[in-house]
């Protein structure tokens, strides 16, 4: 998660961090909110992102995950940049990981709750 967080801070990220922040105001789902606009930055051909803000709750799903990517370590990965939205918020948070449709549907979605 320091790495993520790190990663929020620098030149590439940072821009889009600071745009959700200003958007949205300082919370996760402002950061999370970015997620489909930074994704095409650093992958192709590697699914499709959406998110979903509703009543202090970030829903992240990735859809069309190829067969490469139906990983539990995908799934910490993105869990770990939901935490690092929160930490760069200074909020406390907490992930929860569906792994459901993750093998047969290529199909990640991860719930944020923050206080």
């Amino acid at each position: 998660c320091e790495r993520l967080t790190a990663a929020l801070n620098r030149p590439l990220m940072r821009p889009l961090a600071q745009g959700g922040v200003f958007l949205y105001g300082n919370e996760p789902a402002s950061i999370i909110r970015m997620t489909p606009k930074s994704y095409p930055l650093v992958f192709r051909g590697c699914g499709r992102p959406a998110v979903d803000v509703e009543n202090g709750v970030a829903t992240l799903t990735l859809h069309d995950l190829p067969p490469v990517l139906r990983t539990e370590g995908l799934a910490a990965c993105y869990s770990g940049h939901c935490l690092a939205a929160a930490e760069f918020s200074g909020t406390h948070a907490h992930v929860h990981v569906d792994l459901e449709g993750l093998e047969r549907k290529g199909r990640l979605t991860l719930t944020t709750r923050w206080s």
